[in-house]
């Protein structure tokens, strides 16, 4: 069935992005896949899927009291289809869902195209089955990253150890501007109307790319040609390369894995030479 027989609208809501606060009593999801601002008011009181419409996709599932900006899309199931059986295959279909955002600038969820995504109909005891098998997949990345927060504050910790605080220099090291050790990159799109300018060997990362775990990146996406590479004069990043993305969202950081290319998300970022 489509997804739009299957779920029912929720509110739209009138918060904005900049309405969120650092503390709050209830939860405040906007287009992020980051839980971080909190509001004092509710919108909803219900288990529901909430879906970012601007930018990037992202999709949460909620329970309880919960508020949510503009450009959220908040939806529940008509009962035929388990909520959290929607948001687990609403997750399986992201790279479908990206490719339905529109727009030059700040893209936009085209919602006709999303609400005619097909979801497969199955019998109940199946959805508890596939429910609880990835709950437990998703409590196992969970416990990762948060191991993964712990090594970066242990290696924070020793980095100090080892080479005393570098804001007072107390082990008098010598220092260079990050400048002196790194080079900047060229990174922007090729045109995307030439078709000879995609589908080849060349990787070709964005930001989106690189998620909260994200170390290092081997393949991408997107792949360009050599002639697209030449047309826009872009920087063949060697292994190893460490990037930073330096527009929205802002401060995305790995380790190139294998030779690539960026668009302009790291235009004018600062690369390890």
């Amino acid at each position: 069935m489509k997804l739009e027989e299957a779920i029912t609208m929720l509110p739209k809501s009138k918060i904005k992005a900049g309405d969120g606060k650092k503390k709050g009593k209830y939860p405040l999801y906007r287009c992020s896949n980051k839980i971080d601002t909190y509001y004092d008011e509710y919108i909803i009181d219900i288990e529901a899927i909430i879906i970012g419409t601007g930018g990037n996709p992202s999709i949460h599932y909620n329970t309880g009291k919960c508020a949510y900006t503009t450009q959220c899309l908040a939806i529940t199931s008509k009962g035929v289809l388990k909520n959290k059986y929607i948001y687990y295959y609403l997750l399986s279909q992201l790279d479908r869902i990206q490719n339905m955002f529109r727009g030059m600038t700040i893209k936009q969820l085209d919602k006709k195209e999303f609400f005619k995504l097909e979801i497969p109909m199955i019998e109940v005891e199946i959805q508890d089955k596939i429910i609880e098998n990835l709950d437990i997949i998703a409590n196992n990345i969970q416990s990762k990253k948060e191991q993964l927060k712990k090594l970066e504050q242990l290696i924070k910790s020793q980095f100090v150890e080892m080479f005393g605080n570098p804001i007072i220099n107390d082990k008098k090291f010598e220092f260079k501007q990050i400048g002196e050790v790194t080079k900047i990159v060229t990174g922007t799109t090729p045109d995307t109307n030439d078709v000879e300018n995609w589908n080849g060997g060349i990787n070709w990362i964005t930001p989106a790319e690189i998620k909260e775990d994200t170390l290092y990146v081997y393949e991408t996406e997107r792949k360009i040609t050599e002639k697209g590479q030449k047309s826009k004069s872009l920087t063949l990043m060697p292994k190893g390369t460490v990037i930073f993305s330096t527009r929205a969202p802002i401060g995305k950081t790995a380790i190139v894995g294998n030779e690539m290319c960026c668009n302009q998300g790291f235009k004018n970022c600062i690369c390890s030479i």
